[in-house]
């Protein structure tokens, strides 16, 4: 049937430290309203995206209210649907609705400064990695870049602000391939604000019609992933329903996916 709205209340209770406090709201579908205690936190449209709100004011020390509205109108031509039927049943490539949260919604706690965002730029040609950080407020910041638990690449900042970009040598080259999926680890510190993350370095580029990874040539066999599910449709079960796609696709014979519409 078509549902154009769905609403959840739920009351958590939220410690104030004197950080920050954010929502984080990992996709909802289409359109979603946000309020704490009564009050707006937020509205954010597009139901593919993660999202998040700062709440910190908004917030008491003990028990709050959240409320989240989401309204999909499928049949209304300037909400993007995907691939969800606007029809009453599903019919050629477009299936069952899906109308409201479907990734986790979960509270963030951080520091007044904190690291905001940040973006990876490994470089296998001369065995470096460049990262790109948005800091939120000032304070002291440091990097260390490791493979298989060891150092093999560090960096320093004081008092880092705004937006800065920080290169990177590594001493060791570990190449990421299909099938080895050698990855560097990366370990923020900002202030008191603590981030881990991590990368794989390899090249990727075209010579004609041939793919190049690390400049081999690979033969891509590649299958369309729908991303939809038995009992969340969206929302895979668990972690085991993306293990099974993955053993499934290698066992007809494949060797990567595109994954379709949506954020895995």
């Amino acid at each position: 049937d078509f549902v154009n709205l769905a609403w959840y209340r739920k009351k958590v209770n939220i410690h104030k430290n004197g950080g920050r406090i954010f929502l984080h709201i990992g996709a909802a579908d289409y359109l979603t309203t946000v309020l704490v205690n009564g009050k707006s936190a937020g509205r954010h449209s597009g139901g593919y995206t993660s999202f998040k709100f700062d709440i910190t004011d908004l917030a008491v020390d003990g028990e709050n209210e959240i409320f989240i509205l989401c309204e999909d109108d499928v049949k209304n031509p300037l909400v993007c649907r995907g691939k969800q039927s606007e029809q009453k049943k599903s019919h050629d490539c477009d299936y069952t609705r899906t109308t409201g949260i479907w990734q986790t919604v979960y509270i963030e706690y951080t520091p007044q400064e904190y690291i905001e965002n940040f973006r990876i730029y490994p470089d296998a040609e001369n065995c470096s990695v460049t990262i790109s950080v948005d800091f939120k407020g000032t304070a002291d910041f440091a990097c260390d870049v490791k493979y298989n638990g060891n150092s093999v690449g560090k960096v320093q900042q004081k008092d880092a602000n705004a937006n800065r970009f920080f290169h990177i040598p590594l001493s060791e080259k570990h190449l990421w391939e299909p099938g080895k999926g050698r990855l560097y680890e990366l370990e923020f510190a900002f202030g008191d604000d603590k981030v881990k993350s991590y990368f794989g370095l390899r090249s990727l580029r075209l010579d004609g019609y041939q793919f190049l990874i690390n400049e081999k040539s690979v033969f891509q066999r590649l299958v369309l992933d729908q991303g939809f599910y038995k009992d969340g449709i969206y929302t895979a079960k668990d972690e085991a329903e993306f293990v099974k796609d993955i053993e499934l696709s290698f066992a007809l014979g494949f060797n990567g996916a595109r994954l379709h519409q949506k954020v895995f």
